[in-house]
């Protein structure tokens, strides 16, 4: 397969890019018909009308909402607030961590011990947004004793030693990122998510390359290659991934709809790339009757009391053949 480690100059073209910030327009229009209140279908597109996909603001996930409201907001100036982060992420779960409760003080036995009773009772404990990385099968009995003795216990025992990256001036995202990288169950991927929490925390708010950087992960790479019209398999080198992200910014920075998409960083591109890319894979399998490989999307509907609640398995599938 074709590697591509240098990107030419303006090489992607701009009806291209203009399909990209077509799509994050249309994207955000759904998210802002949804929070007004909006019946549904909230677009005639039928992939954005009858699957899930990422928000073109990270922020916006309900995830991410829930780390920002009972711990990054309320904590905002306590010195365990990075590992707070870190934490919320290797669970990525939040029942789990309001039942662990933010680390004033980190108890690992004791965060051990809830996650591995949620487990056997049954209960949902993590997430499946990330692929964690788990460790070699001898050094833990199972994915909490990982998580906890083997990836969270490692970073913070750490940091009582060592000074962190982000507690020092003009520290950048990428410095931060790349301190998490040599620690066991760190991927490239859950430390990206971290670092874009501490963006929005006293110790990254500042950070010089919110504008300039972000970590291209395999979707926003896949996304790249739509851009250019290459194999979607094609491997782009991450610092060509990145100066081609910039193109990217740059364009969609001076023609986006302010109104609609009121803030941009180079996180928000790297995110829509990834759900670009998404887009126009679901796209493709209609167009030749395969399935779309994307979760259902179950719009609400009134009880009997005039409250909003999940619609039914499969009510998605019948709303596309009723508005397709």
């Amino acid at each position: 397969m074709k590697t591509i480690a240098k990107p030419c100059h303006n090489c992607i073209p701009p009806d291209r890019l203009r399909y990209l910030l077509d799509f994050m327009q249309m994207r955000q229009r759904v998210y802002l018909a949804r929070q007004a209140g909006k019946p549904w279908p909230w677009t005639t597109d039928p992939i954005l009308r009858d699957y899930r996909l990422e928000n073109v603001y990270r922020e916006q996930d309900l995830q991410t909402t829930w780390l920002r409201e009972h711990w990054l907001q309320p904590y905002g100036d306590h010195p365990n607030l990075w590992f707070a982060a870190c934490l919320f992420r290797q669970v990525n779960w939040s029942p789990t961590l309001a039942e662990i409760g933010f680390p004033e003080a980190w108890e690992p036995r004791r965060a051990l011990k809830i996650m591995r009773k949620r487990l056997k009772q049954g209960i949902k404990t993590y997430t499946s947004a990330y692929r964690l990385r788990q460790g070699p099968e001898e050094q833990c009995r199972d994915k909490p004793e990982f998580t906890v003795n083997y990836v969270l216990n490692e970073v913070y025992r750490t940091a009582q030693r060592t000074q962190l990256p982000w507690e020092q001036p003009y520290c950048t995202l990428q410095e931060a990122w790349e301190w998490f990288q040599p620690f066991p169950g760190w991927g490239p991927l859950t430390a990206y998510e971290v670092v874009t929490d501490l963006r929005h925390t006293r110790y990254l708010c500042n950070a010089p390359d919110i504008y300039t950087w972000a970590n291209p992960g395999e979707g926003a790479v896949r996304g790249i290659c739509r851009l250019l019209g290459v194999h979607v398999e094609t491997r782009i080198l991450q610092y060509a991934s990145i100066r081609y992200m910039r193109e990217a910014f740059d364009y969609l920075d001076q023609n986006r709809d302010r109104r609609i998409l009121p803030t941009l960083e180079m996180r928000d591109v790297e995110h829509s790339l990834c759900a670009y890319g998404k887009w126009r894979r679901a796209h493709d399998c209609l167009k030749v009757g395969k399935r779309v490989s994307l979760e259902l999307f179950r719009p609400a509907c009134r009880n009997l009391f005039g409250d909003y609640v999940p619609g039914p398995p499969g009510a998605s599938r019948a709303a596309s053949r009723a508005f397709g």
